[in-house]
C-alpha cells in the first residue's frame, strides 16, 4: 500500500508540474505545453493525469497477469516436485 500512495503522489506531482515546463531538446525548446495545446493549465494537467493513469492501469493489469502466470508454473514445479519425491499432502489424499 505504500508503493500505491508514492504513486499517486508522483501523479500529482508531474501532473501540477509538467503543464508549465518547456519542453527540452526539441523544435519547441522552451515552449510550455499550455503555449503549444493552446489550453489552459487545469486541462492540459487533466490531460497529463488521465495518461497517467492510464499507463499505470495498464502496467497494474500486465504485471498482474505476468505474476499469475509465474505463480502457476510455481505450482507446477512444486507439484511435479512433489510428485517425484513421493511427498503426499492432506489435500491429495481425499
Amino acid at each position: 500500500m505504500k508503493n500505491f500512495w508514492r504513486l499517486c503522489a508522483l501523479g500529482v506531482l508531474l501532473s501540477l508540474a509538467v503543464p508549465a515546463q518547456g519542453l527540452g531538446e526539441s523544435e519547441f525548446k522552451g515552449t510550455s505545453i499550455l503555449k503549444i495545446i493552446d489550453a489552459s493549465y487545469w486541462q492540459v494537467a487533466l490531460i497529463i493525469a488521465s495518461l497517467y493513469t492510464i499507463i499505470c492501469v495498464i502496467g497494474h493489469i500486465g504485471w498482474k497477469i505476468q505474476d499469475g502466470l509465474y505463480l502457476k508454473e510455481l505450482y507446477e514445479k512444486r507439484d511435479q516436485l512433489m510428485k517425484e519425491l513421493g511427498i503426499v499432502t492432506a489435500d491429495q489424499t481425499l
